[in-house]
Protein backbone atom coordinates (compact mmCIF):
# COMPACT_ATOMS: atom_id res chain seq x y z
CA UNK A 1 0.00 0.00 0.00
CA UNK A 2 1.34 3.57 -1.07
CA UNK A 3 1.65 5.48 2.26
CA UNK A 4 1.64 9.68 2.90
CA UNK A 5 3.71 11.63 5.12
CA UNK A 6 1.22 13.82 7.23
CA UNK A 7 2.84 16.27 9.74
CA UNK A 8 0.68 17.49 12.57
CA UNK A 9 1.72 19.78 15.72
CA UNK A 10 0.08 18.31 18.85
CA UNK A 11 -0.01 19.48 22.46
CA UNK A 12 2.66 18.44 24.59
CA UNK A 13 0.65 16.34 26.81
CA UNK A 14 -0.66 14.77 24.07
CA UNK A 15 2.64 13.74 22.19
CA UNK A 16 3.91 12.50 26.18
CA UNK A 17 0.80 10.58 26.12
CA UNK A 18 1.88 8.77 22.60
CA UNK A 19 5.45 8.36 23.84
CA UNK A 20 4.42 6.79 26.88
CA UNK A 21 2.04 4.08 24.90
CA UNK A 22 4.46 3.49 22.31
CA UNK A 23 7.05 2.37 25.08
CA UNK A 24 4.43 0.67 26.95
CA UNK A 25 3.70 -1.34 23.91
CA UNK A 26 6.93 -1.63 22.31
CA UNK A 27 5.76 0.24 19.07
CA UNK A 28 6.69 3.25 16.83
CA UNK A 29 4.44 6.19 17.83
CA UNK A 30 3.82 6.26 13.72
CA UNK A 31 2.06 3.25 14.60
CA UNK A 32 0.67 5.07 17.68
CA UNK A 33 -0.71 7.56 15.72
CA UNK A 34 -2.08 5.60 12.40
CA UNK A 35 -3.88 3.22 14.69
CA UNK A 36 -5.18 6.28 16.63
CA UNK A 37 -6.59 8.12 13.02
CA UNK A 38 -7.59 5.03 11.61
CA UNK A 39 -10.23 4.41 14.57
CA UNK A 40 -11.51 8.01 14.68
CA UNK A 41 -11.85 8.37 10.73
CA UNK A 42 -13.76 4.90 11.40
CA UNK A 43 -15.89 6.19 13.75
CA UNK A 44 -16.34 9.43 11.82
CA UNK A 45 -17.90 7.46 8.81
CA UNK A 46 -19.94 5.07 10.75
CA UNK A 47 -21.57 8.68 12.75
CA UNK A 48 -22.00 10.43 9.54
CA UNK A 49 -23.58 6.87 8.02
CA UNK A 50 -25.85 6.38 10.70
CA UNK A 51 -26.70 10.91 10.16
CA UNK A 52 -28.05 10.01 6.43
CA UNK A 53 -29.52 7.12 7.38
CA UNK A 54 -31.49 9.00 10.55
CA UNK A 55 -32.35 12.11 7.80
CA UNK A 56 -33.49 9.65 5.56
CA UNK A 57 -35.89 8.46 8.27
CA UNK A 58 -37.14 11.96 8.82
CA UNK A 59 -37.64 12.61 5.35
CA UNK A 60 -39.59 9.34 5.18
CA UNK A 61 -42.03 10.38 8.08
CA UNK A 62 -40.21 7.64 9.92
CA UNK A 63 -40.30 9.20 13.63
CA UNK A 64 -40.93 9.12 17.23
CA UNK A 65 -43.00 11.73 18.64
CA UNK A 66 -41.20 13.62 21.23
CA UNK A 67 -43.46 12.42 24.34
CA UNK A 68 -43.39 8.89 23.56
CA UNK A 69 -39.73 9.40 23.64
CA UNK A 70 -40.21 10.74 27.35
CA UNK A 71 -42.52 8.34 28.46
CA UNK A 72 -40.23 5.25 27.42
CA UNK A 73 -36.99 7.14 28.77
CA UNK A 74 -39.19 7.07 32.12
CA UNK A 75 -40.29 3.76 32.46
CA UNK A 76 -37.68 2.54 35.18
CA UNK A 77 -38.45 -1.13 34.48
CA UNK A 78 -36.90 -2.90 31.76
CA UNK A 79 -40.31 -4.96 31.57
CA UNK A 80 -42.04 -1.55 31.24
CA UNK A 81 -39.67 -1.03 28.43
CA UNK A 82 -40.16 -4.33 26.44
CA UNK A 83 -43.98 -4.23 26.92
CA UNK A 84 -43.89 -1.10 25.16
CA UNK A 85 -41.83 -1.94 22.47
CA UNK A 86 -44.18 -5.19 21.67
CA UNK A 87 -47.61 -2.86 21.55
CA UNK A 88 -45.81 -0.74 19.29
CA UNK A 89 -44.81 -3.11 17.20
CA UNK A 90 -48.15 -5.48 17.12
CA UNK A 91 -49.69 -1.44 16.28
CA UNK A 92 -47.20 -1.59 13.01
CA UNK A 93 -48.37 -5.11 12.62
CA UNK A 94 -51.55 -4.92 12.50
CA UNK A 95 -53.08 -0.76 11.98
CA UNK A 96 -53.81 1.24 8.86
CA UNK A 97 -51.58 4.01 8.30
CA UNK A 98 -47.80 1.79 8.95
CA UNK A 99 -48.28 0.30 5.59
CA UNK A 100 -44.91 2.42 4.74
CA UNK A 101 -43.14 0.97 7.82
CA UNK A 102 -43.77 -2.40 7.19
CA UNK A 103 -42.87 -2.34 3.49
CA UNK A 104 -39.35 -0.70 4.70
CA UNK A 105 -36.41 -3.80 4.67
CA UNK A 106 -36.15 -3.41 8.58
CA UNK A 107 -39.42 -2.53 9.61
CA UNK A 108 -39.29 -3.52 13.23
CA UNK A 109 -36.41 -1.06 13.40
CA UNK A 110 -38.30 1.90 11.66
CA UNK A 111 -40.36 4.59 13.97
CA UNK A 112 -43.69 5.51 12.62
CA UNK A 113 -44.77 9.29 13.48
CA UNK A 114 -47.89 8.09 15.45
CA UNK A 115 -48.05 8.43 19.20
CA UNK A 116 -47.72 4.97 21.23
CA UNK A 117 -50.42 5.76 23.45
Amino acid sequence: METKVLTAHMPLPLAKKIDDLAARLDRPRAWIVKQALAAWVGEEEERHRLTMEGMADVTAGRVVDQTDVEVYDSLALESEKDRLLEQWAHRVETEPGFEDVRAAPDAADVVAGESLS
